[in-house]
């Protein structure tokens, strides 16, 4: 799951990526959210979001904090061309820097399971 949250130290909004609840107890997924941020903190690429850090709650559940970027979504960019108010040819370089970020990432190990339609910016 990705939450916005807002880093009071820093006075700036964040991406906080934490572990979906389903999933707090396998060592799996929290090993996975680690594993993704280390690499993407690693990474310096312009379609690849930064990492600012990782903590942890008190249970010891990971959370990692990204930059936050205001755009839209894939699934909010697909239903406004369904309701006619966009044409597919307005936004190629956003949907190829989208296809880059997942080769980047994909090409540095980084695993992406989230890799849907509502999750993705353009």
């Amino acid at each position: 799951m990705v939450y916005l949250a807002h880093d009071e130290e820093l006075n700036r909004d964040v991406a906080l990526k934490e572990i979906q609840d389903r999933h707090t107890e396998n060592e799996d997924s929290r090993s996975r959210l680690l594993l993704e941020a280390g690499i993407a903190g690693g990474l310096e690429h312009p379609s690849i979001v930064p990492v600012y850090g990782l903590d942890q709650y008190a249970d010891g559940r990971p959370l990692c904090a990204m930059r936050f970027i205001k755009v839209d979504s894939l699934r909010d960019a697909i239903e406004k061309f369904h309701k006619g108010g966009g044409k597919i040819n307005e936004r190629p370089v956003e949907f190829r820097e989208f296809l880059e970020r997942a080769v980047a990432g994909g090409r540095s190990g980084m695993i992406h399971d989230g890799l849907c339609h509502s999750g993705k910016i353009l």
